[in-house]
């Protein structure tokens, strides 16, 4: 699967618009400044307002038209761009099975490995599951993948003997305050 891209090509897509932009400017330019430099006496409010209404008016025109060739611009994208997100939604839907289907697939092993877990810890623990209980050793890390089986062993028999040397430490500890 590979997009390609028919037309336009790298080369073709639009680089710049082309217009009359320095002409217009040094015409605004001087006009503008005209108008910055000239002051309306009272009986020119009727001038004033009607300057003012014909400077809004090429604004307007201004900002008609650079609408225009925005929107000129950006209708091929726009078809393009609702095209390529239906695609994706189709491929994410596809990806979603998929993901569905791994997740399903690792908590099955994690559940199985969590039995595995337990038994390794019925026969490693002994006399004591009274003390030292399943919840209070286990370790979320236990279920992942790269955890063998044989490590988790070396750590429960490692804490199997330290709680044996503390319960050992702790009845002489006791003796000795007797």
């Amino acid at each position: 699967m590979e997009l390609k891209i028919y037309n336009p090509q790298e080369e073709g897509f639009l680089k710049e618009i082309d217009w009359n932009y320095e002409e217009l400017k040094t015409e605004i330019q001087g006009k503008a400044n005209d108008y910055m430099n000239l002051v309306y006496t009272a009986d020119q409010v009727k001038d004033a307002k009607k300057d003012r209404a014909n400077l809004n008016k090429f604004v307007e025109a201004l900002e008609s038209k650079r609408k225009e060739i925005k929107k000129q611009i950006t209708e091929p994208y726009s078809a393009f761009e609702k095209q390529e997100k239906e695609l994706i939604g189709i491929v994410n839907k596809a990806i979603t099975n998929i993901d569905t289907q791994i997740k399903g697939y690792e908590e099955a092993t994690r559940q199985e490995k969590l039995e595995k877990v337990k038994e390794i810890y019925a026969k490693t623990i002994g006399g004591l599951a009274d003390v030292v209980t399943f919840d209070k050793i286990f370790k979320e890390s236990w279920l992942n993948v790269s955890t063998t089986f044989k490590s988790i062993t070396k750590e429960k028999v490692k804490m199997k003997t330290t709680k044996k040397i503390f319960a050992a430490v702790l009845a002489v500890m006791m003796i000795a305050l007797m």
